[in-house]
C-alpha cells in the first residue's frame, strides 16, 4: 500500500467455495496480522454462515470494524468497573479496600454475581 494510505484493520482471505479466514491488526501500524478472533476460530466455513452470530460478526467487520477491537471492549469494561467502584465508595462504609477487595467490593455493592457491574 502507498505510505499515505491507512492500513485496514482486517484482511479476509477467501478459499472460494469453502471458507473465509479473518486476520486482524487493530493498531494499523503495519504490524503482523493475526488470526481473528483467535487461531482456533478465525476460519468461517460456508455452512457457518447460517449462524446469526457469524453473520453479525461479518456485518460488523464491514460496517464498523473497530467495534471488534478487543482492546476497546477491555477499555469499556475497565471504565464500567471504575464507575461502579466510585459509586460504591460513595455509598460504602468508608473503609478503604486494596487489591482484589476493590473488585470484589464493586461486585458485592451491586449485590450481583461476576457480571453485575456491567449492567
Amino acid at each position: 500500500m502507498p505510505a499515505a494510505e491507512w492500513r485496514p484493520p482486517f484482511i479476509v482471505v477467501t478459499d472460494v467455495g469453502r471458507s473465509l479466514d479473518l486476520y486482524a491488526e487493530f493498531t494499523r501500524s503495519g504490524g503482523t496480522y493475526v488470526p481473528y478472533p483467535d487461531p482456533g476460530h478465525h476460519r468461517i466455513r460456508l455452512q457457518d454462515l447460517r449462524d446469526p452470530v457469524v453473520v453479525q460478526r461479518l456485518r460488523q467487520l464491514w460496517n464498523d470494524p473497530d467495534s471488534l477491537d478487543p482492546s476497546r471492549h477491555a477499555a469499556r469494561v475497565t471504565r464500567a468497573i471504575a464507575d461502579r467502584q466510585r459509586c460504591c465508595s460513595r455509598r460504602g462504609s468508608g473503609r478503604v479496600h486494596t487489591g482484589y477487595g476493590r473488585s470484589l467490593g464493586a461486585v458485592l455493592c451491586r449485590g450481583g454475581g461476576s457480571g453485575a457491574f456491567l449492567r
